[in-house]
């Protein structure tokens, strides 16, 4: 009997069940993914690209989820100052007497307020996605920019630590010249010593013969 075939659908929905129902791995790395998706016949490179995408996609949804804090954050503060604001002119306008006044910037203000708790209640959601996928792509750009800073900066680092023990080498082979040259220059100076001192002892002789010559 042939054994059975399953379509990717399916291969994806067993898959689905079996983490599901299944078995507490305690986290898995890279190459241990990579290996588990080989045993079932997904490519490295498929493997690699679903991580990528799973990565920027956590990213993206963390940075939507700050930036939508931080507008909530700056309403409520934008709030508090309106509240403390208006007060003191309610106080103000109270002490002075004279008419009632300070419900003209407290309408005004309230009503521009009221309008950016309307934006933030029906937001955006596709700007603010893009919003935050701009934060992310800047986030990237930086990253990038100090990871080749920092490898730019280990390379000098290990030019320098080249050229000084090029350096250390070359001093090296300088001083075992100059003892060399100086060795090979005092071998000659005792050699013409010895010349000269041989040389009182040969004139006798020499004048000896001469004179004979000369008989």
């Amino acid at each position: 009997m042939p054994e059975r075939t399953y379509t990717d659908a399916q291969v994806r929905e067993i898959l689905r069940r079996a983490v599901e129902q299944g078995t507490n791995t305690g986290g898995l790395g890279r190459e241990d993914l990579i290996a588990a998706a080989g045993d079932v016949g997904i490519a490295p490179e498929a493997v690699d690209a679903a991580i990528v995408a799973l990565e920027t996609e956590s990213e993206l949804s963390e940075e939507l989820a700050k930036l939508q804090r931080e507008r909530r954050h700056d309403l409520a503060s934008s709030f508090s100052t309106w509240a403390i604001v208006n007060a003191g002119l309610f106080g103000i306008d109270w002490a002075t007497g004279g008419g009632w006044w300070f419900y003209w910037p407290l309408s005004t203000w309230g009503i521009a307020l009221l309008l950016r708790l309307k934006g933030e209640l029906f937001a955006n959601r596709a700007g603010d996605r893009k919003a935050a996928e701009r934060r992310v792509q800047l986030r990237h750009r930086q990253r990038e920019r100090e990871q080749a800073e920092a490898r730019r900066e280990r390379a000098r680092k290990q030019r320098q630590d080249s050229s000084g023990l090029e350096g250390v080498i070359e001093r090296g082979v300088e001083e075992l010249l100059g003892a060399a040259a100086r060795r090979i220059a005092g071998v000659r100076v005792d050699g013409g010593h010895e010349t000269e001192e041989n040389e009182p002892s040969a004139e006798p002789g020499a004048r000896e013969r001469a004179r004979g010559r000369r008989r």
